[in-house]
Order: structure tokens, then sequence, then C-alpha cells
């Protein structure tokens, strides 16, 4: 439980109720958020719907394609094709931080420059 000021001004991020303690959760609205080891979860609903649900699945593929196929392809194809005097750990270190990071961070980039009022809408709320 939180202090009492801080259960004044305790917000329901969908509609800006205010939150009412119930035992361990919080309730506005028929919606429950759990609080777990002291810390309140009001930041992702229970289920996606919409667009929602359809750019999470677009997100979890991206970022297992960016993250493990990719580069394990590119050690394969450098392994085979190019670099057999390189050790296998020195590839694998190149591809997996040029695709899980490298190319993750252009994409972030080149969204946030055709879009930036994405961030501002939907991460900061503004």
């Amino acid at each position: 439980m939180y202090t009492n000021w801080l259960n004044d001004i305790l917000r329901c991020p969908q509609t800006l109720k205010p939150l009412k303690h119930n035992g361990d959760n919080y309730e506005s609205d028929g919606k429950v958020y759990y609080e777990k080891n002291n810390i309140l979860s009001i930041v992702y609903p229970d289920e996606l719907c919409g667009d929602d649900a359809k750019f999470n699945k677009l997100y979890f593929y991206s970022t297992f394609l960016l993250m493990l196929i990719l580069p394990v392809l590119s050690i394969i194809i450098d392994y085979l094709a190019f670099n057999q005097e390189q050790k296998l750990i020195f590839l694998t270190g190149k591809w997996f931080i040029f695709w899980s990071i490298c190319l993750r961070q252009i994409i972030s980039g080149f969204k946030q420059v055709v879009q930036p009022a994405f961030t501002l809408e939907k991460i900061f709320n503004i």
C-alpha cells in the first residue's frame, strides 16, 4: 500500500479517474491493476485489441527476425562464403551486434523521423 498522498493522485491511465485501493489491488471502472512486490502495474492492459494487437504481433515478429533469424543466416553465409579463416565467435559478435543493435536503431530512428507525433501521443501521452 502506498502513502495517502500518493493514493489521492493515482489515476487510471485510460479514463483518468481516481484509482481506489482494494486490498492488494487498485480498481477503476471494473479494471483491476495489480500490485506485486509493492510495485503497482498500470502500464500494460491485460489484453491488447484492435491495432494494438496487430502492432504487438508485428513487433514480436520483427524482433525475432532481427535478433535471431537474420544474425544466424548472416553468420552461416559469412562463414561459408567469405571468412572461413575467422573464428566463429567473432562472426557471431559482428552479426548479432549489426542486426540486433545497429539495424534496430536505424529502423527506430527512421520511424521517429517519419512519424514524430507517435512518440508524443502514444508513449508520452502529450
